[in-house]
């Protein structure tokens, strides 16, 4: 399935955004299987991928849409996110590189500034 049109691809970005971020229990089995899941996060990357090459004729919109994706900018987002690393069991036995992974899928579709991504990682 290939999905070109901008208001589909918005539609469904919104959907998946709302899923992985606006749902009030992370303890819901399912919320956590999605916002945990490597193929969800790469769904939700490339939808925002897509809906940005739509608009890179327009630097002013792609600008707006890597500000969005900054998770310092959503504080809220970034302190979901060490709330579901310090809730992973497993997390002070990961290698350096598991625990990159673990954190850039809990993060889609958004992006750290290498601090941010240090500090996530130091937990």
């Amino acid at each position: 399935m290939l999905i070109v049109k901008e208001p589909l691809l918005s539609v469904l970005q919104a959907a998946l955004y709302v899923v992985k971020w606006e749902g009030e229990d992370d303890d819901s089995s399912r919320v956590a299987e999605l916002a945990g899941s490597p193929y969800f996060a790469e769904l939700h990357h490339r939808v925002v991928d897509e809906l940005i090459s739509l608009e890179a004729d327009k630097p002013p919109l792609v600008q707006k849409w890597n500000r969005w994706r900054a998770i310092e900018e959503r504080p809220e987002h970034l302190e979901r996110t060490k709330k579901r690393i310090r809730e992973t069991t497993l997390w002070k036995t990961w290698s350096m590189e598991e625990k990159r992974e673990w954190v850039e899928i809990l993060l889609s579709p958004f992006w750290a500034t290498a601090p941010t991504l240090d500090d996530l990682l130091s937990m």
